[in-house]
């Protein structure tokens, strides 16, 4: 493609804000409630020349939009003379991405200059929603020693829309979205519903001063597989799953 076809703008911005409340409520005297609600959104812009050379060749201008609201809700109660502590609680997510980007990566010698080869429109859209439920028991056995327990289900849902069009916006980008391989509309999705848990022993060795071991899982949710060429590459991929084992010292200095 003729040098100059497209220059990506000098930019690296974000410009976001977000609000969160916290509401604390004592129900009685061993019972209390506690809501978490948090929105955040924000717009971001980055110009690249990814050629690395002074020739105007490898091009592209991506913005980001997005915006996300989480509740989440906790009931925490102390029992039996005060020696169980009991949390349960669900977590919701939902959050919305739009990736409009102006791609330019023409490999010349490949195509004539006036029709380049790599050069259009990118703009994708992700929605993402997340449940959760949770809850944590810990048990004082004596003053010195707590055992604990916890557990977390999370369902998790991502949908992603690929979108491929003309450096102009009309029409579809016939060389990566075409009637043999509809990428343009086509919906990727990843499902999931993950159960991670936790299991931690303590025991106070002296005031101020304990030792503890703790068993846990968890996980990186999985997704769809990013810039597909063909829609046939458009699989979703799994979470990474994780177990880890701690054991520690903990202790207060200087008091």
């Amino acid at each position: 493609a003729a040098p100059g076809l497209f220059i990506a703008p000098a930019a690296s911005q974000v410009d976001g804000w977000g609000v969160s409340g916290t509401i604390d409520y004592e129900l009685s005297p061993n019972l209390a409630i506690k809501s978490i609600t948090g929105y955040r959104k924000y717009f971001s812009q980055s110009g690249s020349d990814n050629d690395n050379s002074p020739v105007v060749f490898i091009q592209d201008n991506s913005k980001f939009y997005h915006k996300q609201f989480s509740q989440e809700l906790r009931l925490s109660g102390n029992f039996v003379n005060d020696t169980v502590h009991v949390t349960v609680g669900g977590y919701y997510y939902d959050a919305a991405t739009r990736y409009d980007a102006r791609i330019h990566t023409p490999f010349s010698g490949f195509c004539p200059n006036a029709t380049p080869c790599f050069s259009f429109i990118n703009d994708d859209t992700a929605d993402l929603t997340t449940y959760a439920g949770f809850g944590n028991v810990a048990w004082d056995v004596t003053d010195a020693l707590t055992i604990e327990g916890g557990v977390r289900v999370t369902n998790q849902k991502k949908d992603y829309t690929f979108g491929r069009f003309n450096p102009n916006g009309i029409g579809e980008y016939l060389p990566l979205s075409n009637p043999t391989n509809p990428l343009t509309g086509f919906v990727g999705s990843y499902k999931a519903t993950i159960t991670d848990y936790r299991a931690v022993a303590s025991y106070k060795v002296a005031q101020g001063s304990l030792v503890y071991a703790q068993f846990a899982t968890g996980h990186k949710a999985g997704g769809i597989a990013p810039r597909p060429y063909d829609y046939r590459q458009i699989r979703p991929f799994g979470a990474e799953k994780l177990k880890s084992y701690e054991v520690g010292f903990k202790t207060d200095l200087f008091d």
